[in-house]
This record gives C-alpha cells, structure tokens and sequence, in this order.
C-alpha cells in the first residue's frame, strides 16, 4: 500500500509518544485518557512537524498556527485563516501554516489512527453571552495607568485605544504551535469570533497553542477554567455612525463550582 506524506506525518504522530503501548486494564497498559495525554504531549513543545517522506524522521521547521510569513514580527493572519483542516496544512509546501481548525482537526485525525475507541471530539468555542461576538486571548498590554474611551460602562474598553494586542517581533501572549527557540519573534492573532478545542470526555485540548489540557478537579466546569486561564476580554459588536466599533469588557474571572463559564461549545467532528 503507498503511504502518502499527509498519511506518513499523521501515522508518525500518532505512535511517537506511545511507541509501544496500549489501551486498557492490564499492567501494561494506559486508560485511554492517559494514552491520549501522552499522544497530546508531542503537541506541547509547539515542535511539530511533517515527517521526511519514507525517513520517520522530522523535518527541521515545524508547522505553524499563525506564522509570521513576510518577516515583518507579526503573524501574518491571512496566511493562515484558510487553512482550516489538516489536509490542507500537512499538502501545503513548505512547513505548513493553518488556523485552530486545521490544528485541532489534525490532532483529531492524528488520535484516530488508534481506531473508534477514542471517543475523542472536535468542539468550537463561541461567547455565550447574547451580543457578544469575540472574545480576546491572553496576554495584551493595557495602558497605564488604565484608561475606559468607550461611553459603555459595561464595556469600557477599545481595542488599540486602551489596549494593544501585538506589537512586531515583542511576544506577550500565548506562544502558538511553531514558535520555538528563535522562531519565537509573534505572537499569533488574539481576537477570535470562536475558537476550535479537541474534547475527550471532560478533558480539552487546544493543539494550536499546545497549552497544557484542561481537566476539571471535582464539581469544576473545564470549560470555565479554560476561559479564565487564557481568555482576557470579551467584545460587544455595536454600529455606529463610524460603521462599526467592538467596544470589550474583561472576563468575569472569578470561579467557583458554581460559575458559569462564559463560552459555549459546538460538536464540529465526533
């Protein structure tokens, strides 16, 4: 049987971390959460790249979640908001550049090659609140001290007026897949209308940014405590006689066992 290389990078991901083990009770042998946790531990140095055709070896530069493609110290979003599935971004030429979708989905595929025993599912993330349409990741810098320009009290807050998100070649937030050693010069885009997570019963995963996963301790919502680790505002579409402003608000980060969590979940792939 010819192996392509998008199917030799997805086998080669797939067994790396748990070469030589199984799912099950023996002695021997990995629940399945454990077994999906090391696969996931491959995505946590952020070093993840297509294999050398018929080599079962690395290449030397990994795939990216928002690259900066033009050398300017920013990720170059556009590069990358078309590569929403795995397909696209292990055939792409070069080391591969995609979005949350393609990240999560090659994660996805890359856990399927164990078989339907995997219970494991792609989910998309949007605000939960009624008109709300983005929320913000973390790190942005405010000003000091803190200024509000909207007229919203409720949400006081304009994007580039009283906080920026990124600045060229100076990282301040979460890293993102591909961002290692000297290639770490941008952060990737902050402001998201949803975001794509892999879900394994209460456990969430987020291959793009390769951040540790998420399992809730007892009567905790994984949900909340994903939002309140790593989102930092959330913004509020309202049009106005300069067409559109999105003024924000900052995230209620206050959780106990019977918070909320202000993002919602959509099953994409099960």
């Amino acid at each position: 049987m010819l192996v392509t290389p998008r199917e030799e990078s997805t086998f080669y991901h797939a067994c790396i971390e748990v070469d030589g083990k199984s799912i099950g009770t023996g002695a021997d042998q990995l629940p399945i959460l454990d077994f999906v946790k090391l696969i996931y531990s491959g995505f946590e140095d952020r070093f993840v790249a297509k294999v050398i055709p018929t080599k079962a070896e690395e290449k030397t530069e990994p795939m990216s979640y928002y690259a900066d493609t033009d050398n300017d110290g920013l990720a170059n979003d556009a590069a990358a908001v078309e590569i929403e599935r795995a397909y696209k971004m292990l055939q792409q030429e070069g080391p591969g550049n995609g979005q949350c979708t393609a990240w999560t989905d090659f994660f996805y595929e890359v856990c399927k090659v164990h078989g339907g025993g995997i219970p494991i599912k792609t989910i998309r993330i949007d605000p939960a609140n009624s008109g709300e349409n983005s929320f913000t990741m973390k790190n942005i810098i405010w000003n000091s001290p803190e200024t509000q320009s909207t007229t919203n009290s409720n949400y006081p807050y304009e994007r580039n007026v009283d906080f920026s998100e990124r600045f060229p070649f100076f990282p301040i937030g979460l890293p993102g897949q591909g961002r290692v050693g000297g290639l770490s010069t941008s952060d990737p885009p902050k402001n998201f209308g949803n975001h794509s997570l892999a879900r394994l019963d209460q456990t969430l995963f987020d291959p793009s940014y390769g951040t540790p996963p998420i399992t809730p301790l007892y009567l905790e919502n994984e949900l909340k405590i994903y939002e309140d680790t790593y989102v930092e505002l959330y913004g509020l579409k309202v049009l106005n006689s300069n067409n559109s402003a999105e003024p924000f608000r900052k995230n209620n980060s206050v959780t106990t066992t019977e918070s909320l969590p202000e993002i919602k979940e959509t099953v994409s792939r099960n």
